[in-house]
């Protein structure tokens, strides 16, 4: 991808990961909060998703962002071994222990849509 290009969500991996979870589209609008026609947009590649719409997809759909991009070819983000981390990723690790077990996940999706939007500039 061209650094200057926005990101597009790949229309047919996202409308075939609902059809998988057996979700309408109302459904997955409902629960990442936003309009069913938007979903019908992004599932037909007419509109561009805003950080937050791919974040609460991402989630909503089980998958990262990445993959919901055509930017990775699994469905989930790669799991890591503890002792494989080294001593920033331990830190990071901590903290998010520490932050409330409703905001982790909220937590990790700013940090994957700040590493996005980072090599995205590279």
């Amino acid at each position: 991808m061209n650094p200057s290009e926005t990101p597009r969500i790949q229309p047919e991996r996202l409308r075939q990961r609902r059809i998988e979870l057996r979700l309408s589209q109302e459904e997955v609008s409902e629960l990442a909060g936003m309009n069913q026609s938007t979903v019908s947009q992004l599932e037909r590649g007419e509109q561009v998703p805003t950080v937050k719409s791919l974040v609460s997809l991402a989630q909503v759909l089980g998958t990262s962002m990445e993959w919901l991009l055509g930017l990775a070819d699994t469905i989930q983000p790669i799991t890591i071994n503890s002792e494989d981390l080294d001593e920033v990723e331990r830190e990071a690790v901590a903290l998010l222990r520490k932050s409330g077990i409703t905001h982790r996940s909220e937590l990790v999706n700013i940090l994957r849509a700040i590493i996005l939007l980072t090599n995205q500039k590279e």
